[in-house]
């Protein structure tokens, strides 16, 4: 009978320590039951299954259900240390400052200096670096190389003065 008027709030203490800012909360609990269930709005993804009997694995069914109640508390959230998210983040918008780092990948951007004419085979090198994140091209030789694993996309362009066919191999 003692949880009968009895309703629970959720704080985050070490964002909140005067507990001002309440999270979640239950309706006032206004029947007698040996066991209360409140269920947030991520109840529907819990995969483990339900039971009628005592169990610290899963969740019970045999229980006075009510739904929290879920407060928007924090329009924003703001992050003083480096954080490490694996996994998808979906969201509508993102506001940021600083540089938004994305490690293991490769870029590079290249351009010629001067015209240079083909003969029947020959090589064109790109001689001008414009951008070259992780130092995949060099310009002495034209090398691309490949510090990471994965496919790529690579595209050129040129200008010919006279018409005729090319081939590229």
């Amino acid at each position: 009978m003692r949880a009968v008027g009895l309703s629970i709030e959720l704080f985050n203490s070490q964002l909140d320590p005067n507990l001002t800012n309440v999270l979640a909360t239950t309706n006032v609990i206004s029947s007698l039951s040996l066991r209360y269930r409140f269920d947030f709005p991520s109840i529907s993804t819990y995969t483990l299954g339900f039971t009628t009997s005592e169990s610290t694995t899963q969740i019970t069914s045999t229980a006075v259900i009510q739904n929290a109640i879920v407060y928007d508390v924090h329009n924003s959230l703001e992050l003083a240390e480096n954080v490490d998210i694996s996994g998808m983040i979906t969201t509508t918008d993102i506001t940021m400052t600083g540089i938004l780092v994305k490690p293991n990948q490769i870029f590079f951007s290249a351009s010629r200096t001067s015209s240079t004419a083909i003969n029947a085979v020959g090589y064109i090198i790109y001689d001008m670096i414009n951008t070259n994140i992780d130092g995949c091209y060099e310009t002495k030789m034209g090398m691309i190389t490949a510090t990471i694993a994965g496919v790529y996309y690579i595209s050129f362009g040129f200008f010919t003065s006279e018409i005729k066919p090319l081939r590229l191999i």
